[in-house]
């Protein structure tokens, strides 16, 4: 499914990374020590999303020299449906994990800017990205962000101590990247596994709209 006008997505890019710039500043203005907000996985993926649509505003605004009419351009799809990746499952990640446990994350601005974190980036990706194009292999690939990240986050308590993520102490922003809990390993393997199993699921969607799967592909004009 893709809309083939490149006025269209070049506007719908540019309300999207607005959108997401401003609720993400404001979000961030509530959030105190930037050593502290900078940690959590839906900042980190926000900031590469808010990267994804600027690059992409970019290649579309030079791709107007070919007319409005015709398939927008992009970026190398593994890197953009990765960042997109991100983005989604951080924000499950957040509404699942974040916000029950920790009531500090209980705020709008904070529930607004995720909402887009997991909006956003399945507009753009259904009505303007290439599809049909990524193998199987790229699962394996869209994991390599959040291992860095959770060992990242095992070593964080040492390398700024004195930094703390919640009003608690806690030096963890999610409960299960706390080495200190006896089912540590549990969770982090089942949260490593289901992020594996959701890359999979989009490698598929994104083929399977593609028309990989299928004869013809569905258009939207």
């Amino acid at each position: 499914m893709n809309v083939r006008n490149r006025l269209i997505s070049l506007a719908s890019r540019m309300i999207s990374l607005g959108l997401l710039a401003t609720f993400f500043s404001f979000y961030v203005m509530g959030a105190g020590n930037p050593g502290a907000w900078i940690c959590y996985y839906h900042v980190q993926s926000g900031i590469m999303l808010m990267g994804v649509f600027f690059l992409e505003i970019i290649a579309n605004a030079i791709d107007l020299r070919h007319g409005t009419r015709g398939f927008p351009a992009g970026l190398y799809m593994p890197i953009t449906l990765g960042v997109f990746f991100y983005a989604i499952t951080s924000a499950l990640l957040y509404f699942a994990i974040l916000v029950p446990s920790h009531p500090e994350e209980r705020h709008l601005a904070g529930h607004i800017y995720v909402t887009l974190l997991l909006i956003l980036p399945v507009i753009d990706w259904l009505l303007f990205d290439e599809k049909g194009t990524l193998r199987w292999y790229f699962g394996f690939t869209f994991l390599a962000y959040p291992i860095f990240y959770a060992v990242f986050m095992l070593f964080r308590p040492y390398i700024f101590p004195n930094i703390a993520l919640y009003s608690d102490g806690s030096a963890y922003p999610y409960w299960m990247l706390n080495p200190k809990d006896p089912l540590f390993p549990l969770y982090l393997g089942a949260w490593l596994v289901g992020l594996y199993a959701l890359a999979m699921l989009l490698i598929f969607l994104n083929n399977l709209f593609g028309g990989k799967y299928r004869k013809r592909a569905i258009d939207l004009y």
